[in-house]
């Protein structure tokens, strides 16, 4: 604890206050190398590494582990969505006609 002193000046009375402080722990007692898992719903992680000596503002790399068939999955879905988007306007809606019709 440290005791620190405050002076007011209230009316033009100088007033002294006492208080008492908490002071943080040292710097010695904090890590300087350090990691963070992350870890997803779909089964993925991230590890992201610390190093406050190299660069404090950050983690200084980032390592991705993904399940078996992730990124097969995750390229179909996006081959997909890229089709979905180039189709035309008519072509889009004869896919509409024919979904309704088969209802």
């Amino acid at each position: 604890m440290v005791l620190v002193l405050i002076f007011h000046c209230i009316n033009g009375l100088i007033l002294k206050t006492k208080v008492m402080a908490k002071v943080e722990p040292s710097a010695k007692d904090k890590p300087r190398k350090f990691e963070h898992i992350y870890k997803d719903d779909d089964g993925c992680e991230s590890i992201w590494k610390y190093d406050l000596d190299k660069f404090a503002n950050g983690p200084i790399s980032v390592e991705n582990k993904y399940p078996t068939g992730y990124i097969k999955d995750l390229k179909q879905k996006q081959k997909l969505a890229k089709a979905e988007r180039s189709l035309s306007i008519l072509e889009k809606a004869k896919q509409a006609k024919k979904n309704e019709s088969r209802r």
